[in-house]
């Protein structure tokens, strides 16, 4: 009995004793629950780390990014000799406007340039060019109309750029430009191109020399050669194997007798 009694008591004691490992391990998973306290510490030392990168952006070296051109107006849409083309851009950076220290007018492939844009206020930038001042930078010579294109560039402190194409139609009442003057391209001095003169006794007809006579050394409409001007032909590129090729000076028309 007493021994039975001694037996019970232990295990009682033995019982307590786990029972108390238990209430250790149930209390230590009770304080995980205090997990979301060590969360918000760190949460909040994330928060101190987005105060001291504002801070940089509004006190320390540029972040925020190139210049970004928000529109440009060109006008006239078309000019002719005489007129005047004025341009305006407008402009802002992510810095701030005092970031942007320049804007330059260059030609399309940006290996010319036609001056520099003026900071009227806040963002917008402006210039005006004549027609002679665009033929300085970039010859005027055309038949028709010419699209001149032109690349702006507006450039930050940080050496950032942002760039846009721009454009202007070129044109002449008739004919074309001719070293940045409108000429007329149906004359005997101007026929159908710059410089193309009519030779003596023809006249320029549709922008075409014709009414030449044979023997005035040009290969006029209806000849094949004329004197010694052959057009380029020869034996050969007439079908013949060989020989020399020569012009029938009172037709004007290839002689091939000493062709074979």
């Amino acid at each position: 009995m007493q021994y039975m009694f001694r037996t019970m008591t232990a295990a009682l004691l033995l019982l307590s004793a786990c029972g108390g490992d238990d209430d250790d391990e149930l209390s230590g998973f009770s304080s995980t629950g205090d997990a979301p306290a060590s969360t918000s510490a760190g949460t909040q030392q994330s928060e101190g780390s987005s105060e001291g990168l504002d801070t940089a952006s509004s006190g320390g070296p540029s972040v925020g990014g190139p210049p970004e051109i928000l529109g440009i107006v060109a006008m006239p849409a078309m000019i002719s000799e005489g007129d005047i083309w004025s341009i305006s851009v407008q402009a802002t950076d992510p810095d701030g406007l005092d970031d942007i220290v320049g804007a330059t007018l260059l030609s399309s492939d940006g290996g010319s340039a036609y001056g520099v844009l003026e900071q009227i206020s806040g963002g917008t930038f402006s210039t005006s060019l004549s027609w002679s001042q665009i033929h300085a930078v970039v010859p005027i010579e055309f038949i028709g109309t010419e699209e001149r294109v032109f690349l702006v560039e507006i450039l930050d402190a940080a050496g950032g750029i942002a760039s846009e194409m721009v454009s202007v139609t070129l044109s002449c009442d008739e004919g074309g430009a001719c070293d940045g003057d409108c000429t007329p391209l149906d004359t005997d001095s101007n026929c159908g191109m710059c410089g193309v003169a009519c030779e003596l006794g023809a006249d320029c007809v549709d922008g075409l020399c014709e009414g030449g006579f044979c023997g005035d050394g040009w290969i006029d409409p209806g000849e094949n050669c004329d004197g010694t001007e052959l057009g380029g032909f020869d034996c050969f590129s007439l079908g013949f194997m060989g020989g020399e090729l020569a012009c029938n000076r009172a037709t004007c028309m290839f002689d091939v007798s000493m062709c074979f």
